[in-house]
């Protein structure tokens, strides 16, 4: 039953990727045609001989709108991962939902750790690169230093009687001492 579930997943993962691809590829389409990209034939690559020629945006053109989407798509992820902290979820649940693992495997780091450097490296913020975000309970802004190791160090900012804080502090300790 859990292989059929995993293949069920890599099934839907593919098809969600597959979707994503074939929507990018509009949009760039449609960028490229509304800011002046020329068109151009190619030849398709069917493998057959001769290949036929076929309509296609100057790759100049279509480059630059596929960057521009790119930041777009970057930007909505910097979005949602706040949104994310802002709901509780962990840094692990972030980096798992990222496809973060084999990243995080070939640096050597968690996949926590891994979300953590993905969500700075997209910080457009002027200043020193950090990962902010707004505590639902205490109404604070919070300054979040990522999934390392002690949790009183991890984020900074909440307001001294947060609920919030409270509970991860004592579910911290809770563990730490082995109860």
């Amino acid at each position: 039953m859990e292989q059929f579930r995993h293949s069920a997943g890599v099934r839907l993962a593919r098809q969600a990727t597959a979707e994503a691809r074939a929507r990018a590829e509009r949009d760039i389409a449609a960028m490229a045609a509304r800011f002046g990209s020329l068109t151009w034939s190619r030849r398709a690559r069917t493998g057959h001989a001769p290949d036929p020629l076929v309509p296609g945006w100057e790759p100049v053109a279509a480059l630059e709108a596929a960057h521009e989407l790119e930041l777009a798509a970057h930007a909505l992820a910097g979005e949602y991962i706040r949104q994310a902290r802002e709901a509780g979820r962990s840094w692990v649940v972030i980096g798992d939902a990222l496809g973060l693992l084999f990243r995080a495997s070939a640096n050597k780091i968690s996949v926590g750790e891994q979300a953590h450097d993905y969500a700075l490296s997209y910080d457009t913020s002027p200043g020193p690169r950090r990962c902010t975000w707004t505590c639902p309970a205490c109404q604070q802004v919070i300054t979040d230093h990522g999934p390392y190791p002690e949790v009183p160090g991890q984020a900074e900012g909440h307001d001294a009687a947060c609920t919030r804080r409270t509970a991860e502090l004592a579910d911290w300790e809770a563990r730490r001492s082995g109860s």
